[in-house]
């Protein structure tokens, strides 16, 4: 009996697909109790249809090149029976190594309650292992190995050694097979496919490990991860390296809020160097008055940094409190299926209202299904802000106008009906530099220049400006307190010192915060933004946070981590930066700083990096 060349890869992947499925459904069985404590029988359904493009996504991605090997339109080569054995004994041992995935992700799913991250790069052998041979399961991973090679055995003497029928169109059939593959693959989207899309339908996080499956998770997450040591301590040394991290000088209360459950906004700009800003540097660039009016009636902190140097690495921070670092999943590959802290689930827990809005466009980092992934209840981009300005060319600015997605915030808190959680991440001030309309145009504009980025910066003041002309109007401003500060600084024009690297301006301003103002020395990072905010919303504070409330007296430090920089721990005595190896810079800010001072420092920093890798692993 003879058969067309691509009956053979089709029947390939039609069994891979399938034990992707059924493993899938065995899971969802399994665990039911933990998925339908959270969904509907309905939701549980639509999550198994949605999920198809992640396991259609990973058996393209892993079995693409066998099976496109076999749809070779080249008679002479895919008509040997010697190379149609060898690609399907190679599909056939992929589809076994991938269902011993999906089982392993199947049993780490009852430790963790979560697929499989990067723990196949960070876990030691001995600890897969010893998860994966609990119970009856290991006999269960012994019997599909085995099937899998019989049914290797099995396919490779018995189908792929029958002649092939002759195709005038076998060119057809072989575009046809790669064009579907790669767009599977990819995952019928203009972006290729990502662990964050598994919120896009449903922000209900058990919605997306329904949808997602092992293999996806591991290979997506295992990209970012690294074989990293994060233990420094035993358990009992990092207790009491953290306590006396807390019990170092505090830093003054430095306000209490009168109000109870105010709303609170969240202004992330971008790349808001504390360089450019008059009312912290002082350098009398003159493009941001409205800015330092608030800071001159709100909390002014001197000594506030970025976590890192890029946007997405601040949105971690902030909305997750979890600090970037090397070797870890980042948020938009991977940390979103760990349980980690999440602002907007946080306000929702608070009974507020949640919304996300950012300037750019909807797909930019995958905000719009990173906001579901968090937990907020509302998200806005660029498509839903239409101009309000005239603008000298609307679509100039590739990331967006600030005015318009000012305005946004300004129509959410407009419409709330109680206490709400917003979030704004402006764009405008990103490289490269559009042209605002004046009278914000005033040096010679540059889209790659520094005059262009200060001719921005002042239309982004002007903007922070008009909302807040319009919000001091509005019924809710009595009521709410505003946190602005910056993603990260622009370093692209000096070249800066370590620290003013990440030196961002923090001013938090409302009148809930029962008059005080002023400027506060204390020093803090990006981290510290969602422990604030968890006192505000009266939530009890969370002893696994990383950060501390700005708004409360705590332990006076500033830790910088990054993927892409050594972590660094700023006090009043000084920096000390360290790649988790050896101290690679250091450098005294008192008058003196001895051995145990630096000794004391270098234990810190090593204890808040264990102490956050703790906080990823975590399966609480």
């Amino acid at each position: 009996m003879r058969f067309a060349a691509y009956v053979l890869p089709c029947m390939l992947y039609a069994a891979c697909l399938g034990l992707f499925v059924a493993l899938k459904i065995a899971l969802v069985w399994h665990y039911r109790h933990d998925f339908l404590g959270k969904l509907s029988g309905y939701d549980c359904a639509a999550a198994l249809a949605y999920g198809l493009k992640f396991d259609f996504a990973s058996v393209s991605t892993f079995l693409g090149l066998p099976l496109l090997a076999l749809c070779l339109p080249i008679p002479a080569v895919a008509g040997s029976r010697l190379w149609r054995r060898l690609w399907t004994a190679v599909a056939l041992v992929m589809t076994t190594a991938l269902v011993f995935l999906l089982i392993a992700d199947f049993l780490y799913f009852g430790y963790a309650k979560r697929h499989l991250a990067d723990e196949l790069v960070i876990m030691p052998a001995a600890d897969i292992l010893s998860i994966m041979s609990e119970g009856f399961y290991l006999g269960m991973v012994l019997a599909v190995i085995a099937a899998g090679i019989l049914l290797t055995a099995l396919l490779t003497a018995r189908v792929a050694a029958r002649p092939l029928l002759a195709q005038s169109w076998a060119i057809t059939v072989f575009a046809g097979c790669a064009v579907f593959i790669f767009l599977s693959a990819r995952g019928l989207g203009s972006k290729p496919l990502n662990i964050a899309d598994a919120f896009a339908m449903n922000s209900n996080v058990a919605f997306a490990n329904i949808a997602l499956n092992g293999v996806f998770s591991a290979s997506h997450a295992g990209l970012e991860g690294e074989a990293i040591n994060h233990r420094h301590f035993s358990e009992a040394e990092l207790t009491a390296v953290m306590g006396a991290l807390q019990r170092q000088p505090q830093a003054p209360q430095s306000a209490t809020v009168a109000t109870p459950r105010p709303n609170i906004v969240i202004i992330l700009l971008e790349s808001w160097s504390a360089y450019y800003v008059d009312s912290f540097a002082n350098r009398g660039f003159g493009k941001t008055p409205h800015f330092d009016g608030l800071a001159r009636e709100g909390l002014l902190f001197e000594n506030f940094y970025a976590s890192g140097s890029r946007s997405i690495e601040a949105l971690q921070a902030v909305l997750t409190g979890v600090p970037p670092a090397r070797g870890a999943p980042v948020l938009g590959k991977g940390l979103e299926i760990l349980n980690v802290p999440k602002l907007g689930e946080l306000g929702k827990a608070a009974h507020y209202r949640t919304a996300l809005v950012q300037s750019s466009p909807r797909g930019s980092m995958r905000l719009d299904a990173l906001a579901k992934a968090l937990g907020f209840d509302e998200y806005y981009g660029q498509e839903d802000m239409p101009a309000r300005l005239a603008y000298e060319d609307v679509q100039g600015s590739k990331f967006g106008w600030d005015y318009e997605a000012f305005q946004q915030l300004g129509d959410v808190l407009d419409k709330s009906p109680g206490p709400t959680l917003a979030v704004l991440f402006t764009g405008t001030t990103h490289l490269p530099f559009a042209k605002p309309p004046a009278p914000c145009a005033r040096e010679p504009h540059d889209a790659e220049g520094e005059s262009g980025f200060l001719n921005t910066l002042c239309y982004a003041d002007w903007s922070l400006g008009e909302f807040f002309s319009r919000a001091r109007q509005a019924p809710w401003f009595d009521n709410t307190v505003f946190i602005l500060t910056a993603d990260h600084t622009l370093g692209a024009f000096h070249d800066f010192p370590l620290l003013a690297q990440f030196h961002i301006p923090l001013v938090i301003y409302g009148k809930p915060l029962a008059g005080q103002h002023g400027r506060r020395p204390r020093y803090g990072s990006q981290v510290d933004i969602l422990p604030t905010v968890v006192g505000l919303m009266g939530l009890a504070k969370q002893d696994h946070a990383i950060g501390n409330s700005l708004l409360a007296a705590s332990a006076d430090y500033a830790f910088i981590s990054s993927r892409f920089h050594a972590p660094t721990l700023v006090t009043r005595d000084g920096y000390l930066r360290h790649n988790l190896h050896t101290v690679v810079e250091k450098q005294c800010l008192a008058a003196s700083c001895s051995d145990d001072v630096w000794q004391n420092m270098q234990r810190f920093l090593l204890a808040l990096d264990q102490k956050a890798n703790d906080l990823l692993r975590s399966k609480q």
